[in-house]
């Protein structure tokens, strides 16, 4: 992966970033897609820097860059007094144009995304620059930023808002009063649904900085929207639950839908020995709830891994569910779920509804996210 820092200039203020870029080894110079990455409030650009390389290795030349004034921490111009969401949505625009500029990018093919504050900027932009936009991906984003100044507590700040002062002090960062008056008025989910390309928002259950109900607004908001809700997660995702959700963004980029969402409670195991192998039976139950299927998973469910000297060999999971398709008719589905050589879980379903007919014969893909006590598990469709 090649890395290359980049500067332009936003009204005399240096916007410093990172570019990330694989090369194809298709024999001849391709125009790449681009992919911008926006970072959140006190943050900077390496705190996306997963979803950067992440990007890059799926074809993407990816900018991350340092909001003007934005950072604890970062390497653009300017104060965090003058520093707006205004002012992050026109160096995301600065940053946009440079990166549409450059004779190896593809400029018909852009994806925008964010965490946080940054989410919210990227969603403010994409509204504005809809026809550039492809694809739009936002974390966790901070759509409770005008109520939070409505109730003056920008940040985690406590402040009169009839007195709004010149400074405010948030989380060590000191923004000013034009960063309130900038926001104080506005609606952010009117501000970002006029984006009608494809979205995925990703946000955690147990987000205390941003409730859940912002990014349920959202998606409801959106014309074309994918809410994933990560179970167990906080605002921000550690390592592992990243690195669990690149399954379903990749899906989400390559036009992929999500037809099933199985949440899944273990509730026994046992292990036997089985010659030289050692089988772990976990039994599980739970429900299925999205636009496709609603309904629980009956009695019977196991998931049979089998071990030989301590590593693993296979692993399949069978069960069925019971429930009521799109149309609201009384179906079952039988899933068999197991990993195929890639590494990836290949599920099979068959069903008896006619409206999820497609399931019996399309190759599926699932992902699965790991909480305290059970999973999520997603199941894909072309």
């Amino acid at each position: 992966m090649e890395k290359r820092e980049f500067i332009c200039n936003r009204e005399g203020l240096a916007i410093r970033g990172t570019e990330y870029r694989c090369e194809r080894k298709t024999g001849r110079q391709e125009r790449q897609p681009i992919a911008v990455i926006c970072h959140g409030f006190g943050g900077n650009q390496y705190d996306l820097v997963f979803y950067a390389e992440a990007f890059a290795d799926m074809g993407y030349t990816v900018y991350c860059f340092d909001f003007c004034g934005g950072c604890v921490v970062g390497k653009s111009d300017g104060s965090s007094l003058d520093m707006t969401i205004d002012t992050e949505a026109a160096d995301l625009k600065v940053v946009l144009d440079y990166a549409k500029s450059l004779p190896y990018t593809d400029e018909k093919h852009i994806l925008l995304a964010g965490g946080s504050q940054g989410g919210y900027v990227a969603g403010i932009v994409a509204a504005e620059r809809a026809a550039e936009i492809e694809r739009l991906i936002l974390f966790y984003p901070a759509l409770c930023i005008p109520d939070d100044a409505r109730a003056g507590r920008l940040g985690g700040a406590c402040y009169d808002v009839n007195q709004v002062p010149e400074e405010i002090d948030t989380f060590g960062v000191r923004i000013g009063r034009k960063f309130h008056e900038g926001v104080v008025d506005k609606d952010a989910v009117e501000q970002i649904c006029g984006y009608r390309g494809p979205v995925l928002l990703i946000h955690g259950s147990e987000d205390m900085l941003v409730n859940i109900r912002y990014a349920k607004a959202a998606a409801k908001a959106y014309e074309n929207c994918h809410l994933q809700i990560l179970e167990g997660a906080g605002h921000g995702f550690s390592q592992q639950q990243r690195e669990q959700i690149i399954v379903s963004v990749r899906e989400f980029l390559q036009g992929h839908r999500e037809i099933l969402c199985i949440r899944v409670h273990i509730t026994d195991s046992e292990e036997k020995q089985e010659g030289d192998e050692t089988v772990c039976y976990i039994h599980f139950e739970g429900d299925c709830e999205n636009n496709y299927f609603k309904g629980r998973i009956l009695p019977g469910a196991v998931d049979e891994q089998h071990y030989r000297q301590g590593q693993q060999v296979s692993i399949c999971a069978t069960y069925e569910l019971e429930g009521q398709d799109c149309k609201g008719n009384v179906c079952r589905l039988r899933i068999v779920n197991q990993k195929a050589e890639d590494g990836c879980f290949r599920p099979q379903v068959q069903t008896d509804s006619p409206e999820l007919a497609f399931l019996n014969h399309s190759t599926l893909l699932a992902a699965l996210e790991f909480y305290s006590g059970g999973l999520t598990v997603r199941i894909f469709a072309e």
